[in-house]
């Protein structure tokens, strides 16, 4: 599997970015969010895309909402009832 080369830039709300600069696109975006005040964090090498590393720098974020998931299903049903039965 080819590995991908990724610079990671902490944008000013410091949410963690994770580029593939290789292309003009990525080049592009890592100047916008530096422009932005984003700070270079580093260089990360990895077989995996962008979106499956980030899950993995977000856990906490995806439990966050994981959990908010979860209470907004249990509302809709107590609401509604189980909508999974018909």
């Amino acid at each position: 599997m080819i590995k991908i080369k990724y610079v990671l830039i902490e944008d000013n709300t410091g949410q963690l970015k994770i580029i593939d600069n290789n292309h003009c696109l990525g080049k592009k975006k890592v100047e916008s969010l530096i422009f932005e005040g984003g700070k270079f964090v580093g260089f990360l090498e990895s077989e995996f895309p962008a979106n499956i590393l980030l899950r993995g720098f977000n856990q906490k974020t995806n439990d966050i909402l994981e959990e908010q998931r979860e209470r907004i299903r249990l509302a809709i049903k107590e609401l509604y009832g189980d909508l999974t039965k018909n």
